[in-house]
């Protein structure tokens, strides 16, 4: 299976991890962020919360802008300066220090320096590095900071923990009101925090164990699972295969049996409207359809599997990565259809294999006067961002192609 990566001189738009890192951090109480590097760095980091929409909070974020002479000779002195004057003026609880590409290059000691003043102060200083020549997209930067923010959660409640979930890598509104969210709240089971996109304060960061279930609808949010089942001995249910119902459904009863409840008709349900929305767009006879695959909030490989169920092939993938457990699905595709995999941030030199491959469909962000041109119908899926994932995503994408179909 081969993967095309675009130069970035040519492919720019795939934004560094220190976006993702500012995302998640940004406006958490008694935290602060200091970002180390240079000046364009914090600019376009604070537009990044604006458009965020935590505009409000843009103040949690702090600069440390090097000068020639700190970046030739050492940033120490003036680092321990900075953080001293931050804890002295904004008592902060937390400092988040990001470090950026300078630091990198220069093969500054970052972890040294905070372990030589750590026991100085009662604040808890945590580092993130986030060189972007290390990392190809801000999304990994979201799900890194998630880690290292989880070092903060406390050892549990006991007494509070016995009717609630998390809901883990939401980067999204709306998650409290998706189907899976509305039926636990019927069964008497709350929502503890969504994460990240709820995390207001350390408090939410800290009470993150107070639960008897963690539900992971991202990848961001995968790995912060599996450290509070190691840690905490917390179970979690992966949603991820949002393109295997069957892998669903064994994720949708584990909830049972760990809850402890019944929800086998909400399953049974869920899947019957899966069943029927599949064998109405194999009525339309889509066979040999083909599509370009490129979502902003999903994995490509999960979406290219299920509209390979329907009868439409998935001739181009733009993906950010393909994980682990989707490498034998991605061999598959790329094997019996010669999908073509390309890992960029833009679409623009992409857009001549629209006409070269004359695909039918475009299935993620693109403008309409470009699908035009080539005569390519959108499919418009956005149901993360509406607070929908599992079995409720799929049914989603599937009521998107049925709608486009008819």
């Amino acid at each position: 299976m081969k993967i095309e990566e675009l130069s970035y001189a040519i492919n720019p738009g795939s934004h560094c991890d220190l976006f993702g890192a500012v995302m998640v951090a940004a406006g958490i109480e008694s935290l602060k962020i200091l970002v180390i590097g240079t000046e364009e760095c914090t600019y376009y980091s604070k537009n990044f919360i604006f458009e965020y929409g935590k505009k409000q909070r843009d103040d949690s974020l702090l600069m440390l802008s090097l000068t020639d002479k700190e970046i030739v000779l050492g940033i120490e002195e003036i680092l321990v300066k900075t953080i001293d004057e931050i804890i002295n003026i904004y008592l902060p609880e937390v400092i988040l220090i990001i470090t950026t590409c300078i630091v990198e290059l220069t093969g500054e000691d970052i972890e040294g320096i905070i372990k030589s003043i750590e026991n100085k102060y009662k604040t808890k200083i945590l580092l993130m590095r986030t060189e972007h020549f290390k990392c190809d997209n801000y999304i990994k930067g979201m799900a890194k900071t998630i880690n290292i923010l989880g070092e903060l959660i406390e050892s549990p409640n006991f007494e509070n923990n016995l009717k609630s979930f998390n809901i883990l890598g939401m980067r999204y509104r709306n998650g409290e009101k998706s189907k899976i969210s509305l039926i636990l709240k019927e069964k008497g089971i709350s929502i503890n925090s969504i994460v990240p996109y709820s995390i207001n304060s350390l408090d939410d960061i800290k009470n993150l164990s107070n639960v008897k279930i963690n539900i992971v609808v991202d990848f961001t949010g995968l790995e912060l699972a599996k450290y509070m089942e190691r840690k905490f001995s917390i179970p979690y249910i992966n949603l991820l295969r949002i393109g295997k119902v069957e892998e669903l459904e064994k994720e949708y009863l584990k909830i049972e049996n760990i809850l402890e409840i019944d929800i086998k008709d909400n399953i049974k349900e869920a899947l019957n409207k899966i069943l029927n929305l599949k064998n109405k767009i194999k009525e339309k006879n889509m066979n040999n359809k083909l599509a370009v695959v490129a979502p902003i909030s999903v994995s490509a490989v999960e979406i290219g599997i299920l509209l390979e169920q329907v009868g439409i092939i998935p001739k181009i993938m733009v993906i950010k990565d393909i994980y682990s457990f989707e490498e034998e699905d991605a061999e598959y595709l790329s094997k019996n259809y010669l999908v073509k995999y390309i890992k960029s941030g833009n679409l623009e030199p992409i857009r001549e294999l629209y006409k070269e491959m004359d695909v039918d469909y475009f299935i993620g962000m693109e403008y309409p006067q470009i699908l035009k041109k080539y005569e390519i119908k959108h499919l418009n899926i956005n149901y993360l961002t509406d607070g929908q994932f599992g079995l409720e995503a799929q049914e989603e994408i599937l009521s998107a192609i049925l709608k486009e179909c008819e």
